[in-house]
C-alpha cells in the first residue's frame, strides 16, 4: 500500500496526474489505478475528478501529510539498518510568533542539554517566516492549521487561556462576572478580532466588548492587562505564575488555542529536526 500512498501523495504535491507522472517516471494510467486502490481501500474519495484533472480532496489533502510521515519513518528504519544514522549537530532555526516565546524556551533548554552540538536559533515574528526559503527550519503555528502543500504539519500542545484582569483594574472597577461584562474594558489583538476562539465566545454569549487597546503584539496586550487597562484573554500557564492577575470568570474550553508545529518536506527528514520533534513528543509525555 505504500506505493499507492506514495503516488497519490505526488499528486496532491505536484498539481495534476501529467507531473506526477513525469516526477515518478510511471505512466499516467499507472497512476489512475492506484489512486483508485487506495481510494477503494480507505473507503473514501481523495481527488475531485473534473476535466482539468484531479483536485484533492480534505482527505487528499491530509493524505500528503501521512506521506510525509511515512516516508520520514521509512528513512528512519534505512538509516539505522545501514549504519548511516546522521550526526545531530550544525544550527537549528526555530520561529514561533512573539507570546509562544514562553511555552516553547521549556522545550528548547532541555533540548539544547539533549544535544549539546545543536545551536538553537530562536526567531519571533508575527509575520510567518517561509520554510522554502531557509527562514526557519521548525515554525511554531498558532490558531487555524496551516495549509502550505509542501508543509508537513503536526499538532502541538494546546494553549489554555483565562479571562483575566489586573487587581489595580479590579479595585478601580469593581467586581467581573459574565453578566456584566459589558461594562468593562477589554484588551484585544488587532490580528484576530472576531477570529479567535475567545472573541467568538464573546459573540455567542452576545457581548460586544469595549475594546480600550488593540495591539498584534502579544507582550503589548499582555503589559496592558497587567497595566489595568482592561480584561484580557490570558495564557493559564502564564497568568499563574503572575500574583497581579485574577481570573474573573470561569474559563470556558473554548478559549483553547490550537497550535502546530510545521516543518519543510524537503528537511522534514533530517536528524537534527527529527530529533527536535521527538523530544517534543517526550516532553509532551511526562
Amino acid at each position: 500500500m505504500w506505493d499507492e500512498v506514495r503516488v497519490a501523495a505526488e499528486v496532491v504535491k505536484r498539481g495534476t496526474v501529467s507531473s506526477a507522472a513525469q516526477s515518478l517516471g510511471i505512466h499516467r494510467a499507472t497512476i489512475n489505478r492506484r489512486i483508485d486502490a487506495l481510494e477503494e481501500h480507505i473507503g473514501g474519495k481523495l481527488f475531485h475528478r473534473h476535466m482539468h484533472g484531479f483536485t484533492p480532496t480534505e482527505l487528499g489533502e491530509e493524505l500528503l501529510h501521512v506521506a510525509n510521515s511515512m516516508a520520514s519513518g521509512m528513512e528512519r528504519l534505512r538509516r539505522r539498518a545501514t549504519g548511516q544514522e546522521e550526526a545531530i549537530t550544525g544550527n537549528l532555526i526555530v520561529t514561533s510568533i512573539d507570546g509562544y516565546a514562553q511555552f516553547l524556551l521549556r522545550f528548547v533548554a532541555s533540548f539544547s542539554e539533549r544535544y549539546p552540538d545543536i545551536t538553537v536559533s530562536y526567531r519571533a515574528s508575527n509575520s510567518p517566516l517561509k520554510l522554502e526559503l531557509g527562514q526557519a527550519h521548525i515554525a511554531f503555528r498558532v490558531g487555524k492549521r496551516p495549509k502550505e502543500l509542501d508543509y508537513v504539519v503536526l499538532p502541538h500542545e494546546p494553549v489554555k487561556m483565562g479571562l483575566y484582569a489586573s487587581r489595580s483594574y479590579l479595585e478601580r472597577n469593581g467586581t467581573v462576572t459574565v453578566d456584566n461584562l459589558a461594562e468593562h474594558s477589554f484588551v484585544l489583538p488587532r490580528l484576530l478580532l472576531g477570529q479567535d476562539p475567545p472573541d467568538r465566545w464573546l459573540n455567542k454569549i452576545g457581548v460586544r466588548p469595549n475594546v480600550a487597546l488593540i495591539s498584534d503584539k502579544i507582550t503589548v496586550m499582555e503589559g496592558a492587562i497587567k497595566a489595568g487597562i482592561g480584561l484580557g484573554f490570558f495564557p493559564i500557564l502564564s497568568a499563574e505564575e503572575d500574583a497581579s492577575l485574577v481570573q474573573v470568570v470561569p474559563s470556558d474550553p473554548s478559549w483553547r488555542v490550537s497550535t502546530w508545529i510545521v516543518t519543510h518536506v524537503d528537511l522534514h527528514r533530517s536528524a537534527k529536526i527529527q530529533a527536535f520533534l521527538e523530544h517534543c513528543r517526550e516532553k509532551l509525555q511526562t
